[in-house]
């Protein structure tokens, strides 16, 4: 509700003024002289005062620059019954807001002192944008001085000293201090502070998590605390040690690309008893221009640092420039031999390489010899046998054929009597030797001897089409891998002897396109591992196609791999559960088989229990498309 103050000696002028502008909404007072209505002013200011002019204790434009002490005087409207020209522009001059002739109208009343307000609010508007106007010059000078600050020939503490000076200043705080932070130490140490016991605040290091600055620095948010013993953030340490009395405090964190490196912390504000929200407002603003004051100060005192390491550099380039030069003689010819040396081992890792995985191999059908060497043993034995029987038939065919050469040697010209003598000495030695059992017992006895060598000869071509040197040219061919897979499961039944129960699901897939050397060598290194075989267990290899790819899975239900061991288990020497094993490098081998080939190998628990192990490769152009989902 707007007020007004009549100040009049006239009762009647001053009821009648009342009733209008009460009937207006305003809430009138009224005094009766001058020194009245002053003292009623000072205790309940008014947004408009109705003066007269002659008054009983001195006028009214004697009084208009004590209304102008107390607030604006543009708010007294001067009244009188004496009007003329020289008396209004007086009273404009001292600075009235308008002057009202009487009588008036109601109108004319209402009218002046809407006039009045009017001037009063936007004289009350143009004082508020002057202070925000000062206030926005102040920290325009404030952040020059701070760029200037910047490019000064200053050390860096005094430069930084000095904005933390200003900014306590500006703002009206009593001591003001920046804190960086050590990472190494994890502390917060006060770099700069200005104010009391500044000189003893630089020794104190404040802990992780102890005080305001480290909850700004930690949030990385500005904070005001208007009542630090209320709060449970605040750390009375440094006035411990300091001596200093701290009670309220405005703090920022002053980040630098994204990382916060201290806080700036203003204390006590001194024209005050709390930081206002603008303070805080105005400290967040100057964070950023006080965190590119430190960062170019860190900069420029790196940049110095590196031009003192750089001179030193230089003063030892120089000295070492005629050693350097010598020395690149000498290097030039140790270069050269260098680079003899380097193509000479070069060669020897490609062949240290090529040994590395064919002994790989080697150790695979190693661990397939025993169960082979058995599978040969068989026929081998009974070779070995009926080569003694061969023996003991040959003797007597040698008996009998000496008595029948010797009988035929008697027939041309011995007698007959002796002929018919060597004829019953071969008859004995047929019935001596049996031989006519010898005869019936030949042909027999040479079928089990060449069944026995054709499965000797079997075996020893699989073993040795899955062991054959790979220092050949090793080109990609069209493989059925279907059959290259029979036959390597079925030299791992024989040399395992129905320990492991490996059951085929082999569906009619393209052929691949790949080196059949290489596809042998993965295949054994795959279903050789102890890793993945164990004993008395169940095992389904099966072939599918996923798109234009070639899927062959190794199934196994009973596995107890975890998905750890599934993780590593194409590591280099890993075993599952054991972690480390000497010479577990078969699947770490297939594993880069397969992505020589162009394929991959993966390993993954199968939905249905146990374990499956993948391998894919691309299928031959050549040949017809099969798609089929692939299992996960």
């Amino acid at each position: 509700m707007t007020s007004c103050l009549i100040i009049d000696d006239d009762r009647l002028f001053r009821q009648v003024a009342s009733d209008i502008l009460t009937s207006q909404g305003y809430d009138v007072i009224q005094a009766a002289s001058g020194q009245a209505g002053l003292e009623m002013f000072r205790s309940h200011p008014t947004d408009l005062v109705l003066l007269d002019l002659i008054l009983p204790d001195g006028t009214g434009t004697d009084l208009i620059p004590e209304f102008g002490q107390q607030g604006s005087s543009s708010r007294v409207i001067i009244t009188t019954s004496y009007f003329s020209l020289d008396s209004a522009l007086e009273v404009l001059r001292k600075g009235a807001g308008d002057y009202l002739p009487k009588p008036f109208t109601e109108e004319g009343l209402l009218m002046s002192a809407e006039r009045v307000l009017k001037r009063v609010a936007l004289e009350m508007e143009n004082q508020e944008l002057s202070l925000q106007l000062k206030k926005r010059v102040d920290e325009l000078s404030l952040l020059h001085e701070i760029s200037q600050l910047i490019t000064s020939s200053k050390t860096m503490e005094d430069w930084i000293d000095e904005v933390v000076r200003s900014t306590s200043t500006y703002i009206g705080a009593q001591a003001g201090s920046l804190l960086l932070l050590d990472a190494s130490r994890e502390e917060l140490f006060f770099y700069v502070s200005t104010g009391p016991k500044s000189k003893a605040t630089r020794e104190v290091r404040l802990p992780k998590g102890q005080g305001i600055a480290w909850w700004c620095l930690t949030k990385q948010e500005t904070v005001k605390v208007d009542n630090v013993t209320e709060d449970p953030r605040f750390s009375d340490n440094v006035d411990v040690l300091t001596g200093f009395v701290t009670r309220n405090i405005l703090a920022a964190p002053i980040t630098v690309d994204a990382e916060c490196i201290g806080v700036i912390e203003l204390v006590n504000k001194i024209d005050a008893p709390n930081f206002t929200n603008e303070d805080l407002k105005r400290l967040e603003e100057l964070s950023s221009h006080i965190a590119a004051a430190v960062q170019n100060a860190m900069t420029v005192r790196d940049l110095m640092r590196s031009r003192k390491e750089l001179e030193t550099w230089s003063q030892q380039l120089e000295q070492l420039v005629e050693e350097r030069t010598r020395a690149l003689k000498e290097a030039h010819l140790e270069r050269e031999k260098a680079y003899k040396n380097l193509e000479s081992s070069h060669r020897m890792l490609k062949q240290a390489q090529s040994v590395f995985v064919e002994r790989e191999k080697m150790a695979a059908v190693g661990m397939l010899s025993a169960g082979v060497a058995h599978e040969i043993n068989n026929p081998l034995g009974f070779v070995r046998a009926n080569l003694a029987t061969l023996e003991q038939y040959v003797r007597a065919l040698r008996r009998l054929a000496a008595v029948t050469i010797h009988a035929s040697n008697r027939s041309r010209w011995g007698k007959a009597d002796e002929i018919m003598q060597l004829l019953k000495e071969a008859s004995r030695v047929v019935e001596e030797e049996s031989i006519r059992e010898v005869l019936d017992d030949l042909d027999p006895l040479f079928d089990e001897m060449s069944t026995g060598l054709t499965r000797i000869t079997s075996i020893v071509e699989q073993l040795r089409s899955f062991a054959e040197d790979g220092t050949d040219q090793d080109s990609d061919i069209e493989i059925d891998i279907n059959m290259e897979i029979n036959h390597l499961v079925e030299l791992i039944r024989k040399s395992l002897h129905g320990k492991i129960d490996i059951q085929c699901e082999l569906t009619a897939v393209p052929f691949v396109r790949v080196s059949q050397k290489k596809l042998r060598q993965m295949l054994l290194n795959l279903l050789s591992s102890g890793s993945l075989l164990e004993e008395n267990q169940k095992y389904l290899l099966r072939t599918t196609m996923y798109e234009d790819q070639v899927v062959f899975e190794v199934l196994n239900h009973e596995s107890e791999l975890t998905q750890n061991d599934l993780d590593r288990l194409f590591d280099p020497f890993y075993g599952p559960g054991d972690g480390i094993q000497p010479g577990g490098l078969g699947l770490s081998a297939a594993y880069g088989l397969a992505r020589s080939m162009g394929g991959s190998l993966r390993a993954f628990k199968h939905p249905e229990g146990g374990i499956c192990i993948q391998l894919l490769l691309p299928k031959s152009i050549q040949t017809l498309h099969f798609q089929k989902e692939l299992p996960h």
